[in-house]
């Protein structure tokens, strides 16, 4: 018959080690999943007025430079932002 040489299956000594770090990899993600899914379920920001939030960063600017007495203050246009469509003339 013919003789075939027996090959002993070598267990790498780094199976160990990257199989705990795949389960922790999959531990982590499976948390970040349910994390995420609490987070996406919960309620929704409050609404806020855009005109009072930028007053209220005026004021809060205006402080800081009156802190640090800054040269000048900054002086923003209108602070509103028009989201109307724009439509144009052909």
């Amino acid at each position: 018959m013919f003789k075939s040489p027996v090959r002993r299956a070598r267990a790498s000594g780094r199976s160990v080690p990257y199989t705990f770090t795949g389960l922790v990899m999959v531990a982590l993600l499976a948390a970040a999943a349910v994390a995420g899914n609490v987070v996406w379920n919960s309620a929704p920001y409050p609404s806020a007025d855009p005109d009072a939030v930028a007053q209220r960063l005026k004021a809060r600017s205006d402080e800081v430079y009156d802190d640090f007495a800054l040269p000048e203050k900054y002086a923003p246009g209108s602070g509103r932002v028009d989201t109307s469509a724009v439509t144009t003339a052909d």
